[in-house]
């Protein structure tokens, strides 16, 4: 509802305006690691404890950080290869919540959520579900490519 209303209000077409948020969502999601690493929120599981209590864990918020990054500069690089079309979104919600499934299995906050998965795992399947779901509806619309005044004007 929010993007539909923005791109009337931009006067951008809604395909149009999703691939900009496809890499914008991808930064967002690095940034949002920054956080977490000051605040030590997010951890990795502890992988080795020695003696005098010094954990050795998987540095999760540092990898997701970074798989934000790689996936921004993926996604940039599907646009200016000419794959967008209104599919950037959805690559984004299919790739992060690719991402992140795999490495919620190195995060140390393993509690329960629905169906017997954790957070992290639930929500990453709803988010490849909806970009699947939505591949599909713009595969049914036959979405024409981008001209390139729309391309400049976009980035």
């Amino acid at each position: 509802i929010c993007s539909g209303l923005s791109s009337k209000v931009l006067r951008i077409p809604h395909n149009q305006l999703m691939d900009c948020c496809g890499p914008a969502g991808c930064v967002m999601v690095a940034f949002m690691r920054t956080r977490c690493l000051a605040t030590g929120c997010c951890s990795g599981r502890i992988y080795y404890m020695s003696g005098t209590q010094e954990a050795i864990q998987f540095p999760s918020q540092i990898v997701e950080l970074c798989t934000g990054l790689i996936l921004a500069v993926v996604i940039l690089g599907m646009f200016y290869k000419g794959k967008g079309h209104g599919r950037l979104y959805a690559w984004f919600m299919i790739l992060y919540g690719i991402t992140r499934f795999i490495l919620n299995y190195f995060r140390g906050d393993q509690s329960l959520f629905i169906l017997g998965m954790t957070p992290g795992h639930f929500w990453s399947i709803i988010s490849v579900l909806i970009g699947v779901i939505w591949l599909f509806i713009i595969w049914k619309k036959k979405a024409k490519p981008y001209t390139e005044d729309v391309v400049r004007s976009v980035y």
